[in-house]
């Protein structure tokens, strides 16, 4: 069992609407993709923000998931940026 982690104000989910300073959230499609192939049964997904305000409720979501998998991957920069907080 897999969770796989993404982070940033700045990812949208391919379709949606962005602006200038958002990108498409990729890797979620990409790191599912392999982890299948590599043969991962069960593998869950979590999107994070990285708003300061918001991480001790986003820490508690890893944790509480963590509870129920073997894995946990997740991906994610260092930037400062316009969604950077």
């Amino acid at each position: 069992r897999v969770l796989f982690i993404t982070s940033g104000q700045e990812l949208v989910m391919p379709g949606e609407p962005r602006n200038g300073a958002q990108i498409y959230n990729s890797n979620a499609y990409l790191f599912a993709g392999l982890l299948r192939e590599y043969g991962f049964g069960q593998i869950g997904y979590m999107h994070v923000t990285d708003k300061a305000s918001e991480l001790d409720t986003e820490i508690t979501r890893i944790f509480s998931a963590s509870m129920e998998v073997d894995i946990i991957i997740s991906t994610g920069g260092v930037s400062v940026g316009l969604f950077d907080s």
